[in-house]
């Protein structure tokens, strides 16, 4: 019922208070403004992809 309280509590798992600013979990849980989006996408080392680009790594792929 409360797994994740007690594995706190034993010592297992250690919480760390996080800025809103680093909250990288945002980008898969909160619409963003375009200019906080690609500063996420970054920081998780992503690459934001062109419709274009994925098209040309598909062809690849399939030669």
């Amino acid at each position: 019922d409360h797994f994740i309280k007690d594995q706190v509590e034993n010592g297992v798992v250690e919480l760390y208070f996080v800025q809103n600013e680093y909250q990288l979990a945002d980008k898969f849980t909160k619409a963003l403004p375009r200019e906080r989006f690609n500063f996420l996408i970054e920081k998780l080392g992503m690459r934001s992809v062109s419709l274009e680009m994925l098209k040309r790594l598909a062809e690849k792929v399939d030669e």
